[in-house]
C-alpha cells in the first residue's frame, strides 16, 4: 500500500520547525527528532511514531486541520493510565488523506 506523503509532511514539518524556532525571550529550544520517524500502514490506519532528545509537549497535527480532533495528537495530555500519548493514528479518509493500493 502507497502512503500518501503529503499529509504526513505537513504535520513532520510543524513539529521540525517548533523545535528549532526561537522563543520570544531569543533562546532556542533544544529539543529535536532522534532518528527517523517510524510510519506503519495498516489495513484501516496509518500510524507515525517518533523520538526527541528531549520530553515533547507540544502538539502534532495535519496541516489545515487543527480543528478536527481526529488529526492532532496533544502531547503535553497523558492517557489513563499515567503513559505520555505517543504517536499519531489517522484513519484512511481521514484529515483529507488519500489511500492508493499497490501491487508488488
Amino acid at each position: 500500500m502507497k502512503l500518501n506523503f503529503r499529509v504526513f509532511y505537513g504535520f513532520i514539518l510543524i513539529f521540525v520547525s517548533q523545535n528549532l524556532v526561537k522563543s520570544q525571550r531569543g533562546f532556542e529550544i533544544d529539543n529535536g527528532l532522534i532518528g527517523v520517524p517510524d510510519i506503519q500502514c495498516n489495513s484501516d490506519t496509518i500510524e507515525l511514531r517518533f523520538k526527541t532528545k528531549k520530553k515533547f509537549t507540544g502538539k502534532i497535527f495535519v496541516q489545515g486541520h487543527y480543528g478536527n480532533p481526529e488529526c492532532k495528537v496533544d502531547y503535553g495530555q497523558v492517557a489513563k493510565d499515567g503513559r505520555p500519548v505517543g504517536g499519531i493514528k489517522l484513519s484512511h479518509g481521514a484529515c483529507d488523506m488519500d489511500r492508493q493500493r499497490m501491487v508488488g
